[in-house]
């Protein structure tokens, strides 16, 4: 007797790591995928969820793009204590990545190409608190979504609607970094 069963192939990108060095030798600050963060726009007593990690950087160490793909999103951050974050999307629109607490590189701007291993900004000096977010999302850029650094444990909000943890946000230390 025999089943009928579906087999889903899930595509998983071999990346780049952003940092010098690989992620099992960067020491893990701040938060981890899943922590509990409580900063955020849903009403109070909601909490959210970190939805990338957060690492040991040092100040001005440059950041590379993680894959091939297109600059979608750049939030400047010049008024910000979490300084710049860049958003990636790759060419087929499957995931992006985004990299928080950073400056942009040079004359990066929305809609640039950028190459696997290619510079796209450094370390910002968040004084006591420097660090780096890297965050990994399945599904296309949206401007909602992407530069999320944290969900809600329950959505939350009407315009825009924050859907609740994890949405398509990964792991980063699931990933494969050459």
């Amino acid at each position: 007797m025999s089943e009928d069963k579906n087999v889903v192939a899930v595509f998983v990108p071999v990346l780049n790591f952003p940092l010098s060095g690989t992620l099992e030798n960067r020491e893990l600050s701040h938060f981890f995928f899943g922590d509990t963060w409580t900063y955020g726009e849903c009403p109070t007593g909601v909490y959210k969820k970190h939805v990338g990690v957060d690492l040991s950087a040092t100040v001005d160490e440059e950041v590379q793009a993680a894959h091939a793909g297109t600059v979608r999103d750049i939030f400047t951050g010049q008024h910000s204590q979490w300084a710049d974050a860049i958003v990636v999307e790759n060419a087929d629109g499957q995931f992006t990545t985004v990299y928080w607490h950073v400056i942009k590189y040079d004359s990066l701007t929305i809609g640039d190409p950028v190459t696997k291993g290619q510079q796209i900004a450094t370390i910002a000096n968040l004084g006591g608190n420097t660090h780096f977010h890297f965050g990994f999302r399945w599904g296309s850029y949206d401007s909602n979504l992407s530069l999320a650094g944290a969900l809600p444990e329950e959505s939350c909000g009407t315009s825009p609607l924050y859907p609740a943890f994890p949405e398509n946000f990964v792991n980063p230390n699931q990933l494969i970094f050459e």
